[in-house]
């Protein structure tokens, strides 16, 4: 009878935290990246300290017959977002379809202002 088979599984290394590498960090908002240090958009690059954010829902309840297969009503629209730093503005309307979404999107905004503070 042959000698049972033993099989070994290696984890690959994780990438190593470099000072200055925060790509681990990154959210987006639409077209927006954000960094603990950095946002970046198509219209401009600065400091998250030097960034302002504003948020506007134009989402609305969606009608009865939009409601998921579970019936629970979702949203229609988008909720625009604007970045405006020195030199530059960029706004980002992010379509959404559930609360959830708008939720989501609107935590993304706080912690972006929370990383100006913390910077």
């Amino acid at each position: 009878m042959p000698a049972p088979q033993t099989t070994t599984h290696t984890t690959p290394p994780r990438p190593r935290y470099r000072p200055g590498s925060d790509a681990r960090f990154r959210q987006r908002i639409g077209d927006i990246t954000l960094s603990p240090d950095t946002v970046a958009t198509p219209s401009g690059l600065s400091s998250t300290k030097q960034v302002e954010w504003q948020i506007d829902d134009g989402s609305t309840p969606a009608h009865a017959s939009e409601a998921d297969p579970g019936g629970v009503p979702g949203v229609v629209g988008t909720v625009r977002v604007t970045a405006t730093g020195p030199g530059w503005k960029h706004v980002t309307a992010v379509p959404v379809s559930t609360l959830d979404e708008v939720t989501a999107i609107y935590a993304k905004v706080l912690h972006a202002r929370r990383l100006a503070y913390q910077r």
